[in-house]
């Protein structure tokens, strides 16, 4: 009798997981993307330092694969996303000095989401993800004797929240909000002096368009 029940618990176990991994469905996702960056620059050399603050603003795109599954009030997310960004431009003057920043900006993300069940086509949702950011930063004036560069890989983390109206069973489209923080990154200037160096410390407002499609 004890080993009926243990067989018939071990069934409804895995009948439970069965189920559950049935309830999994994959999808493909795309965005586009309008980003408000804030950078934070600063470069030191022999006990000297200077600091200036630039941000721009433009577009950029994001491609996902993730997979979704039903909760008891909502549905759960998790994805894969890789985010390009439009290359940023921006001038400004310091010490006398013409400053020409150009900024690139590539990350990979893992990132959650919750969508809360309103038992109508549209769905409000909160999430966040973790990844990695490779970030270019080139920093000139002098236009043939000075320049500075970054270019470095870094941890990356973001937040936010969005809605989005089933179009179909299949196909959704979305818009939302989101605040990334690309972390402090930091090199030795090329610049021909040697100790030198800059750091540039990012963050970022985003904005997106984006669309789904459930398998």
């Amino acid at each position: 009798m004890k080993k009926t029940l243990l067989l018939a618990g071990v069934a409804g176990t895995l009948f439970a997981l069965n189920a559950n991994a049935m309830d999994i469905r994959p999808y493909v996702g795309a965005k586009l993307l309008y980003t408000d960056v804030d950078a934070n620059m600063k470069w030191s050399d022999a006990g000297d330092t200077e600091q200036h603050e630039i941000s721009d603003k433009g577009f950029g795109g994001a491609l996902s694969v993730g997979a979704a599954t039903k909760l008891q009030y909502g549905t759960l997310r998790a994805e894969l996303e890789y985010s390009k960004k439009a290359d940023l431009d921006n001038s400004y003057t310091s010490m006398g000095e013409s400053f020409d920043t150009k900024l690139k900006t590539q990350s990979l993300m893992l990132n959650a989401y919750y969508d809360i069940d309103t038992g109508s086509k549209i769905t409000p949702y909160v999430g966040g993800g973790i990844g990695l950011a490779r970030v270019e930063l080139n920093d000139q004036y002098w236009k043939d004797l000075y320049d500075k560069k970054i270019d470095d890989t870094n941890f990356t983390w973001q937040i936010g929240a969005g809605i989005a109206y089933a179009v179909t069973d299949n196909f959704s489209v979305d818009a939302g909000y989101r605040y990334i923080d690309y972390g402090n990154m930091s090199e030795t200037a090329d610049d021909g002096y040697d100790g030198e160096k800059e750091s540039v410390d990012m963050t970022a407002n985003e904005i997106y368009l984006g669309m789904r499609y459930n398998f």
